[in-house]
């Protein structure tokens, strides 16, 4: 597989913890715009604005309506052309291209995950 590539703002914890759930697979990646050539960086900037545009972008394996924040998040590529969003998405990605038929992201951690964040937004707007 090549580099992962993640585009979005450096700070954003929800790409440091897209950034973590990689290095935990053993992935490789890289961070765009930051580690990309000019001409590469502005390519995916028009492609990446397109697909937001037309609402393209995907999560993998699909949409959670409730606990979706598209497209206000940091984006992931495992091709260069295709991007996805959200990092419970990645780390279903990650366990489908790992080797081992074993899980590295349980769904009951997924689920867990999910419903902490769930919580906090709800605390966050005073729910």
């Amino acid at each position: 597989m090549s580099d992962i590539i993640f585009w979005g703002l450096t700070a954003s914890p929800f790409q440091l913890k897209m950034q973590v759930l990689a290095d935990y697979a053993g992935a490789t990646w890289q961070r765009w715009p930051d580690q990309a050539s000019r001409l590469d960086a502005l390519k995916t900037a028009v492609h990446l604005r397109r697909a937001r545009r037309a609402q393209s972008i995907e999560r993998f394996p699909g949409r959670v309506a409730e606990l979706d924040e598209y497209p206000e998040v940091p984006y992931y590529s495992l091709d260069g052309r295709q991007f996805f969003y959200d990092s419970t998405g990645l780390a279903h990605h990650l366990d489908q291209l790992a080797a081992s038929p074993e899980q590295r992201f349980p769904g009951d951690i997924l689920n867990h995950i999910r419903h902490k964040g769930k919580r906090q937004r709800r605390f966050n707007n005073g729910r």
